[in-house]
């Protein structure tokens, strides 16, 4: 089973950017997200990382989590990455 350390190895470091997201969003009003663009900007980075790594993930593990909307977390990561300054 190849992919078993590939897959951990990809499932930390997306727990990791999911870790960052909680732990730096947690507590702000959307205000004070609004107006904090370098936070914006590593938040939008992070997803796009989460991204990644969920691309380099065995079809094996995507299919024993199919309740994990793969399809969605990527086209967030296309909106990000094309329509940069239209995503809210």
């Amino acid at each position: 089973m190849k992919h078993k350390k590939d897959d951990l190895y990809h499932v930390e470091k997306i727990l990791n950017d999911i870790h960052f997201l909680i732990k730096h969003t947690k507590d702000l009003s959307r205000q004070e997200f609004d107006k904090n663009e370098v936070l914006l900007d590593s938040i939008m980075f992070r997803f796009i990382q989460i991204s990644e790594h969920i691309k380099k993930l065995s079809i094996e593990f995507k299919r024993l989590h199919q309740e994990i909307p793969w399809i969605n977390i990527h086209g967030l990561r296309n909106r990000i990455v094309h329509e940069y300054g239209n995503v809210q």
